[in-house]
């Protein structure tokens, strides 16, 4: 009742749209976009209220990253699309790019990642948040450094096997195929 009050107060007002989406999130009434009163129809609205207020968006992000939707840059409403959405309303929010960045590491594009932390750095130099996020993706270690431990460690079966999955990934990969040289040479021929 109170947020409905605040929104007809104010119906321009994101903060507002946005603590309303997240109390119903919290609420576990995540809803469909079209679906009135619902976190996501909350968070929309929200958008629409004032289109430049960053926190939306990124907020809107983190719960379609929690629902599973990650999506594309271009695929409306997913947490990517909304996290570009975020990075272009307001291109000096630093906690969007940090989320951004840290929702590419954890799906495993480290490339990506550290690509976003640093056009984040570009919109806020030396914003601590993004420096951080750009700290912990670059202290990922690289698949290729996992391997060679493998190897060096004498786990050629279980080499063997982030190697494989490497190449079904990307058969012309080619750090994986100078592995795969170096495992043979160090476990025997597959």
């Amino acid at each position: 009742w109170l947020f409905n009050q605040g929104t007809v107060a104010d119906s321009k007002d994101a903060p507002t749209w946005q603590a309303w989406a997240l109390l119903e999130e919290k609420q576990g009434n995540i809803g469909k976009v079209d679906e009135k009163y619902t976190a996501r129809w909350l968070f929309n609205q929200g958008t629409v209220a004032d289109s430049k207020h960053a926190p939306v968006w990124q907020a809107w992000a983190l719960l379609e990253e929690k629902q599973g939707n990650i999506g594309e840059v271009d695929e409306k409403y997913s947490a990517r699309w909304l996290f570009n959405q975020g990075t272009v309303a307001d291109s000096k929010d630093a906690p969007t790019w940090q989320a951004w960045a840290l929702l590419e590491e954890k799906q495993g594009n480290i490339g990506e990642a550290k690509k976003i932390a640093q056009q984040g750095l570009q919109y806020c130099p030396n914003a601590p948040n993004i420096l951080h996020a750009l700290r912990k993706i670059e202290n990922q270690p690289k698949p290729e450094d996992d391997i060679t431990t493998l190897i060096n460690q004498g786990k050629c079966d279980e080499a063997a096997q982030r190697l494989q999955q490497a190449l079904f990934k990307n058969p012309q990969d080619e750090n994986a195929l100078k592995l795969r040289q170096f495992w043979e040479e160090k476990c025997g021929k597959p």
